[in-house]
């Protein structure tokens, strides 16, 4: 369809008015650039001649405004220290700079000081940190938890009280919309988050963060990348908390002699599992070296029989036959951690491995049954936190059991032997020897 003359004409007119409106900005522009241009020149000249007559000095930075990058973990973490700069005594300083490299000689007996194991003609050494442990009654720990779920329902009715107020605030302030109500608002608003953070504070009075060096996607997004092994690419950051205070919740340093290491009959005593060394706790430790059968296998040790049972319920017969090709509990932990997926239940799964380990050797399970009704507490990091626990209803199950006996359990699969072992140990040494000529 042809277009009337007059419209045409509107169509010009418009064009005619926007290329000049453009060629009017433009020109604006253009002169504006060449106004902060000599301004920049200006400035810029000036900054030298200064330069020249005086010594430079670092001018601060302004604040552009403008959204800072993000940064990763790594970077906003405060510098790693000494942390033993607050220690005066020098002997504690030099075993906890000990322990940082080697923490099977450096550790912490069950009263709570600190030791150090002799080497050739040094003896052991004990470093006292007090004159004497008093570990919590088991009546003192049962008062600690009542204290602690008393306070936390008083501080959980505060912070609904709070809130109440807060909501009766806000009705008032969408009535009128004054300045009273407004104070009002803002100080009601500061009473919840007292009220919140003192409520946080009994919750979870031990609180620290954990720096995962760059970890497994799947370690960490668990419920929503589950298969993904790739790294996340930086670092992540964990909170984790205890219940209750550390400074009361395994007893306190008391001044006075040591009872000769008697406990009273109602005392709760915790048993500190360092290594298998110990001899005290070392048969406790899930690294110790006793043949035991566990579902139709026999296994070297404990720790052996929980990674070997989870790579069978994960399907990953590649890495189970390599934890079952060495009795070193380091060289398992080093195959384990390959692939950290955990299964469903691994307290139960350690629960029932702990008590076919103690029934099938019962001078151990003898002294399992000794310790009552005491606690145990893990200080090997490579041993998983929920074992201690494990070892506790592992000694009730057999407790409940008493004289009774069990099926025989036929072992279709087995651990290498020792002499296996040091076959293959001379045999990878002879080929590292080959290879270096």
């Amino acid at each position: 369809m042809a277009t009337s003359e007059p419209i045409q004409n509107e169509i010009l007119e418009e064009e005619t008015f926007e290329e000049q409106n453009n060629e009017a900005e433009n020109n604006d522009v253009n002169e504006e650039a060449y106004r902060l241009a000599a301004e920049f020149e200006a400035e810029q000249q000036q900054q030298e001649e200064e330069v020249a007559t005086t010594k430079p000095t670092k001018t601060p930075k302004k604040d552009s405004g403008q959204r800072k990058p993000y940064r990763f973990i790594s970077q906003l973490a405060p510098k790693k220290g000494s942390t033993t700069q607050i220690l005066k005594n020098p002997e504690i300083q030099d075993f906890f700079k000990g322990r940082e490299n080697n923490p099977n000689q450096y550790f912490y007996t069950p009263e709570g000081n600190l030791e150090i194991k002799g080497v050739k003609n040094i003896p052991n050494k004990v470093i006292q940190i007090r004159h004497h442990f008093e570990p919590l009654t088991e009546p003192q720990l049962v008062e600690l938890w009542n204290a602690r779920e008393e306070a936390l329902k008083e501080k959980e009715r505060a912070f609904g009280a709070a809130q109440v107020n807060l909501r009766i605030a806000l009705e008032q302030y969408a009535e009128d919309g004054s300045q009273t109500a407004a104070e009002l608002v803002v100080q009601a608003n500061e009473s919840v988050r007292r009220a919140e953070a003192e409520r946080t504070a009994v919750a979870y009075p031990e609180r620290w963060v954990d720096l995962l060096q760059n970890p497994v996607i799947q370690d960490i997004l668990i419920m929503y990348e589950p298969y993904e092994k790739r790294k996340m690419g930086y670092d992540v950051a964990m909170l984790k908390h205890f219940d209750l205070p550390m400074n009361t919740a395994w007893g306190t340093y008391v001044e006075g002699p040591a009872s000769g290491g008697a406990v009273e009959e109602n005392n709760l005593r915790i048993y500190f599992i360092t290594d298998i060394n110990d001899e005290k706790t070392g048969h406790f430790h899930p690294y110790t070296q006793r043949n035991f059968k566990f579902n139709e296998t026999e296994y070297c040790c404990p720790y052996q029989a929980f990674e070997g049972e989870r790579f069978k319920q994960l399907g990953k017969e590649d890495l189970r036959k390599q934890v079952l090709g060495t009795r070193s509990g380091r060289t398992i932990h080093s195959i384990a951690v390959k692939d950290k997926t955990m299964i469903n239940a691994p307290q139960q799964l350690w629960e029932d491995i702990l008590f076919q380990f103690f029934y099938q050797h019962p001078d151990f399970r003898k002294e399992l049954d000794a310790t009552g009704i005491d606690k145990f507490h893990v200080m090997d990091k490579e041993v998983p936190a929920e074992y201690g626990s494990a070892l506790e209803k592992a000694r009730i199950r057999l407790r409940e059991l008493g004289d009774k006996d069990l099926d025989h359990q036929e072992a279709k699969e087995k651990v290498i032997t020792e002499e296996e072992q040091q076959k293959a140990k001379v045999g990878a040494i002879i080929h590292n020897f080959r290879k270096k000529f």
